[in-house]
């Protein structure tokens, strides 16, 4: 599998909703303010919206740590980015539904209240998915009318959990406006042409595996694995026919500046096809299209163009969707 991207048919174009997840440490961030830049550059609207606890989406823009949380910030032409703080989202809820916004606000900074929803299991995961679907609905109030919100999601265990929230929820509360407000939440995550995911892996075997796992999980969840990301791989530099003569110069050259060549042109060889075979079986065990990113110096600026570039076939329209039009 050569290093190039092969979204093949596969379009992001038309889904509200565009969730980013992957294990700690492959990338997540940078694949999701990619995807935004890729996004804008095609001519949508876009938001890229992190969760407060990671707090890194807007620094790689240029904006410090001391960027307000819950304000939706202009990055780029037709892209904003947006930290979502759990707390926060909890009050906006509050103050949305509850007739006395006075007490709702009062309630939201109760440190009783606020221990109490803490603990209650997966409610401030609910509150912050129901905030992320709402953003990705029309409305005027808001910095501008999104065509897509793109979600740097926790890491694979805790984004699941969000994801799975609205429909724990619903099936909890039977009737009522909560079983209203999170069926629609919870059947929008599972409609392919308003949600999709982004897988993000490393060409790693425990990258690749968690990421195997992950795209099984989504499936249970009724949400589209769209589009697996195997960030940062290198460009193979050892050819095959360059690895056959490696091997014969090694019964030559043992010493020396020529063997330690030699050692290291074999090593790199080992790694380019194991990277390789890592690529081929998370395209095998998962059957999703499988896009290759390359090793950038810096996930900022140029850096962070270079991957949108790669990843512009994302956004382009389907044939269908052109006829269609």
């Amino acid at each position: 599998m050569g290093l190039q991207a092969c979204f093949r048919a596969v379009t992001l174009t038309g889904r509200q909703l565009v969730f980013v997840l992957g294990k700690g440490g492959v990338g997540r961030t940078t694949i999701a303010a990619a995807l935004g830049i890729a996004a804008a550059d095609a001519g949508h609207e876009a938001l890229v919206a992190e969760i407060a606890s990671q707090a890194r989406l807007l620094s790689l823009f240029g904006h410090g740590e001391d960027a307000p949380q819950g304000t939706e910030t202009p990055l780029r032409d037709r892209l904003h980015g947006l930290s979502i703080d759990p707390a926060r989202a909890l009050e906006e809820y509050l103050v949305m539904h509850l007739p006395l916004k006075a007490l709702a606000r009062k309630l939201a900074g109760d440190r009783a209240f606020s221990q109490l929803a803490s603990a209650a299991p997966g409610l401030r995961e609910l509150v912050t998915m129901g905030k992320l679907w709402y953003l990705a609905q029309r409305r005027a109030e808001r910095a501008a009318p999104y065509d897509v919100v793109i979600v740097d999601m926790p890491a694979t265990g805790h984004g699941l959990a969000m994801l799975r929230a609205p429909a724990t929820f619903a099936d909890i509360a039977n009737t009522g406006p909560l079983h209203r407000q999170t069926s629609t939440v919870a059947h929008d995550l599972t409609d392919r042409s308003k949600s999709a995911a982004v897988v993000v892996a490393l060409a790693e075997e425990l990258a690749v595996n968690e990421a195997i796992g992950l795209v099984d999980g989504l499936r249970q969840l009724r949400i589209d694995p769209a589009v697996a990301v195997v960030n940062a791989v290198a460009h193979r530099l050892v050819e095959d026919a360059d690895l056959r003569a490696l091997k014969r110069a090694r019964n030559r050259v043992s010493e020396g500046l020529a063997g330690a060549a030699v050692t290291a042109g074999l090593a790199r060889g080992a790694a380019d096809l194991r990277r390789e075979r890592e690529l081929a079986r998370l395209q095998d065990a998962t059957g999703v299209s499988v896009t290759v990113l390359p090793e950038v110096d810096e996930p900022t600026h140029e850096g962070l163009d270079e991957l949108a570039h790669d990843l512009a076939h994302a956004w382009h329209r389907s044939a269908a969707e052109d006829s269609a039009a």
